[in-house]
């Protein structure tokens, strides 16, 4: 997907900040849950970044690419529950071409603030290394990947609920 087939990406944006905006009391527990990911994802992103770090520099195949630089509704709820901003896409860049985002050091965007898909695509040589970690680090992070899975459901959950009460037709665009 580039950019221009991005289409809905400004009114997911308008729709998600109105909801926001107008429903703010109501989304307090959407809010929380988001703070509740962004802690969790930066619990995590030591173990994630010492594995990337030794897997990264070397690779061949570098998965890094634009494709997955976009950030989706339910990132789009997330960033806006934090009070951030979904960044600005550059227009013109090819999905296989290296991310946007992608500096000489890696990832130019937090951890907690990447796209989803993003953060959490991890390619057959960074699963291996992943493995081979410790036991007791290896299951600490699979229980955190399922726990931060089930909280941003559960967030996304909840923000729709709301969003039906609030009358906002997601429909065609979620």
């Amino acid at each position: 997907m580039n950019y221009s087939e991005y289409g809905n990406l400004s009114r997911v944006l308008r729709h998600t900040g109105d909801m926001f905006e107008k429903h703010g009391q109501e989304l307090i527990r959407v809010r929380d849950l988001a703070r509740e990911i962004s802690e969790l994802i930066e619990s995590m992103s030591p173990f994630v970044q010492h594995n990337t770090e030794a897997v990264c520099p070397s690779c061949q195949n570098v998965c890094c690419i634009n494709l997955h630089s976009y950030h989706d509704h339910r990132d789009i709820v997330y960033l806006h529950a934090l009070g951030e901003k979904v960044p600005s896409y550059k227009k013109g860049i090819d999905d296989v071409a290296p991310c946007q985002f992608l500096g000489e050091r890696g990832c130019m965007v937090n951890r907690s603030l990447r796209p989803y898909r993003c953060t959490w695509f991890f390619c057959t040589p960074l699963l291996d290394r992943i493995r081979c970690s410790p036991v007791s680090l290896y299951r600490r992070f699979i229980d955190s990947l399922q726990l931060l899975t089930q909280k941003r459901q559960d967030m996304m959950n909840l923000f729709l609920e709301i969003s039906k009460e609030g009358f906002v037709d997601y429909s065609g665009i979620l």
